[in-house]
C-alpha cells in the first residue's frame, strides 16, 4: 500500500474515531509485512504524507517496536540540507514527551553524534541508518530538526514547564552536534508538531573564551554521572559580564534565577565596591577579589589552550549576585565623566569553572553547595528541578491550581494571565506546603519542621520528591494540604477536648497528628467522596474542617488517650522531655494502635 491514513498533510488536532480505524486498517494492511505496534504506522504514514515518498523507500526510516534512545524515524533531506529525527505518539497528551526527552538528552544524541558511541551503536540496525544517512550527507547538512509529533495542542506541549525544562537541557547539547558536524553555523530546531507546527527559533548555544590566570585543576571520577573537572582561578569580571549580555536570563542556572532584590545589602555592597574602585578610584582593582567570595560556574565542554579556555554553554551557579550587581552599577554609572574603562577592565574574581553535564544531578548538589551562605532558602535552589516542573504541570492539567515553585510567584502573575490558562485565580499552593504533605505521607514526623535540611540533602529530597509521586490521585494531595492548613484548629479541638494532663503533650506533637491526619483519611471508606468533594480546589471549605475535627476525636484522641498511658510514656512526659512525641518510633505505636482497633495500614502512596 503506497497511501498514507490521512487525506491532508496536515493533522488533525484531536484523534477521531475515523483516525482510529484509517490507523488501524493502514496497520492490518502492512503488519505482516514490516511487524511492529499500531502506534509505529502514524510514524511511517507522517513521513509517506510529507515527504511524498513510497511506503517501501521510507519504511526503513522507522524503528518498529523498539525504543531506540528517544527516537522512532529519521530523514534525510539533501537538497534542503535538512536532517530530521523525530519522537512519535498517537496521542494528545503532550505529557508522554518526557520520557523519551529525558532518553534524548541523557543518550541518544550521544549515541548518534559522539563517535565514540558509534561502535555500539551500530549494532542497533535503527541507529546504524541514522548514523550511515549521518555520515553520507554530513558535508551538506546545515540544519537539524527534532520534532516531537502528536495529536494535541502544540501551545499546551508550549508552555507545559516540564517540557520547557527538558526543551532547555537538550539545547545545552548542542554542541556535541557541531564538534560532529565541525560546522559553526549549523542550526538546531527543537519543535512540536501537531494540527500546527510550533514556532520555533534555532537554539542559539554560545562559547565563550576567557583569561584565567593562575590556575589550578581538580579533577573527580564518578561512576555513576561520569568524570567531573573543575579549575580554579581569576578570571575578568568584564569576561563573565559579557556572557551574562549575551545569554541574559539563560546564564544563570536554573535553580538560582530567581535571584536576590538589587536592593539587598549584599548587592548593595558590590555596587559601593565598584564605585570606590572605578569612580571615586579609592581602591585599587585589586581589592575587589579580596572582599568578594568569587563565583561558580559550569560548562557542557571546556576546551584549554596555551592561555585561553573555551566555555560551550557556561552556566551561572553561584555569583547572581555579584554578576547582576555589576551590570546594574554599569548601566548607571558608564556615563559619568569620572568612570574609568581600563581601571574596570582589571577587576578580577577568584571562579571555580566546573566542566559537566549540565543537567545532572551533581551540579544541583554543587549549587546548592555553593548557595548555603547567601540568603536563598534551599527551596529556591530546587524550584526549576524537573520533578518541580512536573508537578507543576499536572496540577494545572488535573485541577486547574497554581503550583509556586518559587515563593510568591503566584502574586507577580497577572490575573488575566491565570484566567487565559483557565487556573483558579484566587488561591496557590506552594513548594513548601506540597513539600509537608509528602513528609505526612510518607511518615517522615521527624523532618517536618526541617525544611531546610529536607531540600539540602539529596538523598531525603529525591526520595520525598520520587518521580513516582506524578502517579498519585493530586485530589488527595489537596486533602493533604486542607489538613495542614487545618491542623492548628484541630489540635486545638483536641487538646480542649482532652483531660488536663493530656493537654500539654497533645499541644506538643502538631506534626505527629498531621501525619496521623493522613492516614486516618487515606484509610477512610469516604476517601472518594472526600477527594470529589474537597480535593478539586484549595478552598479551604468549613464543612471539611469541622468533620475533620470530629474525626480526630473520634478517631485520634482515642489512640492518644490509651498511647498516653502508657507507663513508659508517662515517664519521659513527667520528665517534660515531649521530643519523642514527633518522631516515627511513636507514629509507628499509633499506628500499631490503630490497626488493632480499626484496621488501619500504613499507605504512603497518594492514590485512590
Amino acid at each position: 500500500m503506497e497511501h498514507g491514513i490521512m487525506s491532508q498533510s496536515r493533522f488533525c488536532m484531536a484523534i477521531t474515531n475515523e483516525d482510529e480505524r484509517r490507523l488501524t486498517l493502514f496497520f492490518n494492511q502492512n503488519k505482516q509485512q514490516f511487524g511492529g505496534k499500531k502506534d509505529d504506522y502514524f510514524a511511517l504514514d507522517y513521513l509517506i504524507k510529507k515527504f511524498e515518498k513510497p511506503i517501501a523507500e521510507m519504511v526503513h526510516n522507522v524503528s518498529f517496536g523498539n525504543k531506540d534512545y528517544g527516537f522512532d524515524a529519521f530523514y534525510c533531506d539533501p537538497n534542503r540540507k535538512n536532517f530530521y529525527l523525530y519522537k512519535f505518539n498517537w496521542t494528545e497528551n503532550h505529557d508522554v514527551f518526557k520520557e523519551s526527552m529525558d532518553q534524548i538528552k541523557n543518550e541518544g544524541l550521544g549515541q548518534i553524534f559522539e563517535s565514540a558511541n558509534h561502535k555500539d551503536a551500530k549494532k542497533n540496525g535503527f541507529l546504524n541508518r541514522i548514523i550511515s544517512e549521518l555520515e553520507e550527507n554530513k558535508n551538506v547538512i546545515e540544519n537539524i530538526y527534532l520534532h516531537f509529533v502528536f495529536k494535541g495542542d502544540v501551545e499546551s506541549a508550549e508552555n507545559s514547564k516540564g517540557l520547557q525544562n527538558r526543551k532547555e537541557e537538550i539545547e545545552l547539547k548542542e554542541h556535541i552536534l557541531k564538534e560532529y558536524f565541525q560546522k559553526s553555523n549549523l542550526r538546531f530546531f527543537i519543535e512540536y508538531i501537531s494540527d500546527r507546527r510550533s514556532a520555533s527559533k534555532p537554539i542559539q548555544t554560545k562559547s565563550f573564551e576567557i583569561k584565567l590566570s593562575d590556575t589550578i585543576q581538580h579533577e573527580l571520577r564518578s561512576q555513576t554521572e561520569g568524570d567531573h573537572k573543575m579549575y580554579c582561578g581569576f578570571v575578568a569580571l568584564t569576561d563573565i559580564h559579557k556572557m551574562y549580555k549575551a545569554l541574559q536570563f539563560k546564564f544563570f542556572d536554573r535553580n538560582i534565577r530567581a535571584g536576590l532584590s538589587e536592593n539587598n545589602s549584599p548587592n548593595q555592597k558590590i555596587r559601593e565596591s565598584l564605585k570606590n574602585i572605578c569612580i571615586k578610584k579609592t581602591n585599587p582593582p585589586e581589592y575587589f577579589g579580596f572582599l568578594h567570595n568569587g563565583i561558580t560556574l559550569v560548562a557542557e565542554k571546556i576546551e584549554l589552550s596555551e592561555k585561553t579556555m573555551m566555555l560551550y554553554s557556561p552556566r551561572l551557579l553561584n555569583g547572581a549576585q555579584t554578576i547582576s550587581s555589576f551590570d546594574t552599577f554599569l548601566e548607571a554609572n558608564q556615563n559619568h565623566k569620572s568612570f574609568d574603562k581600563n581601571t574596570l577592565s582589571k577587576i578580577k574574581i577568584l571562579a571555580k569553572i566546573i566542566e559537566s553535564d549540565i543537567a545532572a544531578d551533581f551540579v544541583n548538589h554543587v549549587t546548592i553547595a555553593n548557595n548555603q551562605q547567601n540568603p536563598v532558602e534551599p527551596w529556591h535552589l530546587r524550584a526549576n528541578d524537573t520533578i518541580q516542573c512536573d508537578i507543576q504541570d499536572k496540577f494545572e492539567k488535573e485541577l486547574q491550581i497554581f503550583y509556586s515553585r518559587q515563593e510568591n510567584s503566584f502574586s507577580s502573575i497577572d490575573v488575566s494571565e491565570l484566567e487565559e490558562l483557565g487556573l483558579d485565580t484566587s488561591r496557590d499552593i506552594g513548594i513548601k506546603d506540597v513539600a509537608k504533605v509528602l513528609l505526612g505521607v510518607k511518615a517522615e514526623v521527624d523532618n517536618i519542621s526541617k525544611l531546610k535540611f529536607v531540600f539540602e540533602s539529596p538523598t531525603l529530597y529525591n526520595q520525598i520528591f520520587d518521580p513516582a509521586c506524578l502517579y498519585w490521585d493530586f485530589r488527595v494531595l489537596v486533602l493533604g494540604y486542607k489538613i495542614l492548613k487545618f491542623l492548628k484548629p484541630i489540635t486545638t479541638y483536641l487538646r480542649d477536648n482532652s483531660s488536663e494532663k493530656h493537654q500539654y503533650a497533645i499541644g506538643k506533637s502538631s506534626n505527629l497528628i498531621f501525619c496521623l491526619m493522613i492516614q486516618m483519611i487515606l484509610n477512610h471508606k469516604k476517601l472518594e467522596t472526600y477527594a470529589t468533594e474537597y480535593g478539586t480546589s484549595l478552598k479551604q471549605e468549613a464543612t471539611f474542617r469541622d468533620e475533620l475535627k470530629e474525626l480526630a476525636l473520634s478517631k485520634i484522641l482515642p489512640i492518644y488517650r490509651t498511647f498516653l498511658n502508657d507507663s513508659d510514656v508517662k515517664i519521659k512526659i513527667d520528665s517534660g522531655k515531649l521530643s519523642f512525641l514527633n518522631t516515627k518510633e511513636t507514629f509507628k505505636r499509633f499506628m500499631k494502635l490503630s490497626h488493632e482497633k480499626y484496621g488501619w495500614t500504613l499507605k504512603k502512596e497518594y492514590k485512590i
